[in-house]
């Protein structure tokens, strides 16, 4: 069993929160000598991680036995008396690891797979541009390029950073806080970005290496959003059993439509169809098949038809960024990600409640007064929270607390 972290300082909450997000102890010590925060520590721990098992270091001789009463009353459970005895300290901790659940320090976070049904579809450009979406509607997310042979994502987006997704899984074992933020690029707050580096045909990942990734990404982020490159590496269908949604992204062409439907019969075959679902992109109003002709055709949902707007797009990918916010385009990618996040867009008034509005200030200023007033609502506010890493694979083990004094930190 080794020791993580000891803290000798008070932590801020923050700072705790993505400390145990990321480590995923199986148990935390706290010392009580000279800690005036020791008890507010293990409340705050009781009510927001109540799997987790908590351990007292405890002083008698300097305490009282008394002095535990409020500690056993928020809920601990093991104490270890201090002088330090070499086998109740073990029997404390195996007891303490033992009760510890695997759900105890939460995972939230959402992993999306994006992958085209035949190359050339836009499945980056709508990868990129949801992803972008969902962190300017305040989450934390994080753009991964699946694709070793072809990824795009670092061209379109005009990254520097030298390092990959290789280099994240080369590195698993010693990914931390320090290391994390220099594999990956913030493309903007909110939203990081691990492309997949120069192109390597021969190059693959270890799918147990990725899952041990996808675990410490679904740790630190709200959205993960998996940029795929369609040809069915196993490593990629390893990962998308884990995937809470998977969108195949696809043109209204018969030659794109065939070929989903080849490899939606691969996906059903590894039991994660019912996942599935198709982003129709590049759609234009001449176009014989409808959506609901498609989903016939091709025997699954289509969730969402995004517009060609290739002047958009190519002025996004010339600039080595996403596509404008106030953009029509950039409309359609935040109503993609409002339902991805379950944050309602704010209302708009129907054509005919325009029309009345229209009709009632007819004249100079108030028309005008009354069609700028068309969207109503107002926008939640946002808080963004920074991220910090660490290696998922590391062995769990306790995190403890002891006090110091402000000399001490300095």
């Amino acid at each position: 069993m080794a020791i993580q972290r000891a803290f000798t300082r008070k932590p801020e909450q923050a700072e705790l929160d993505r400390h145990l997000q990321l480590r995923s102890p199986q148990a935390i010590l706290v010392s009580t000598d000279g800690n005036s925060y020791a008890l507010e520590l293990v409340d705050y721990l009781r009510c927001t991680y109540p799997n987790l098992p908590l351990v007292i270091l405890h002083s008698v001789t300097n305490h009282g036995a008394a002095s535990l009463l409020p500690f056993m009353r928020a809920g601990v459970r093991e104490v270890i008396f201090k002088p330090l005895d070499r086998n109740e300290v073990g029997a404390a901790i195996d007891r303490a690891c033992a009760m510890s659940a695997d759900d105890a320090i939460p995972k939230s976070g959402k992993l999306l797979c994006f992958l085209p049904s035949k190359p050339g579809v836009g499945a980056s450009t709508v990868a990129i541009n949801t992803a972008a979406a969902l962190a300017r509607e305040g989450s934390r997310v994080l753009l991964v390029d699946g694709d070793l042979t072809s990824g795009m994502v670092r061209f379109m987006l005009k990254l520097q950073n030298p390092s990959s997704i290789r280099d994240a899984a080369q590195r698993v074992s010693e990914l931390d806080e320090f290391l994390w933020p220099q594999l990956i690029t913030q493309v903007r707050e909110g939203l990081d970005v691990l492309h997949a580096g120069v192109a390597s045909p021969a190059c693959s990942l270890d799918s147990e290496v990725l899952l041990s990734l996808m675990d410490f990404w679904r740790a630190a982020y709200d959205f993960v959003c998996f940029d795929f490159s369609g040809n069915m590496e196993q490593f990629s269908l390893d990962a998308m059993r884990f995937a809470d949604r998977i969108f195949f992204v696809s043109t209204s062409e018969i030659t794109s439509l065939h070929l989903l439907i080849e490899k939606a019969n691969i996906l059903k075959a590894n039991d994660v169809i019912d996942r599935v679902q198709v982003v129709l992109n590049r759609k234009t109003r001449n176009e014989h098949l409808t959506r609901q002709k498609i989903e016939t055709l091709i025997g699954l949902p289509v969730c969402k038809v995004i517009r060609n707007s290739y002047s958009e797009t190519l002025a996004a990918n010339t600039e080595g960024r996403t596509v404008r916010a106030n953009s029509a385009l950039g409309g359609e990618f935040k109503a993609f990600a409002a339902e991805l996040s379950g944050k309602p867009l704010p209302s708009e008034k129907s054509f005919s409640e325009m029309l009345a509005a229209f009709g009632k200030k007819r004249r100079g200023s108030k028309t005008r007064q009354a069609i700028g007033t068309i969207r109503v609502g107002t926008r939640a506010a946002v808080t963004f929270q920074p991220m910090l890493a660490l290696p998922e694979a590391a062995p769990k083990a306790l995190v403890p607390y002891k006090s110091s004094t402000r000399a001490e930190k300095m």
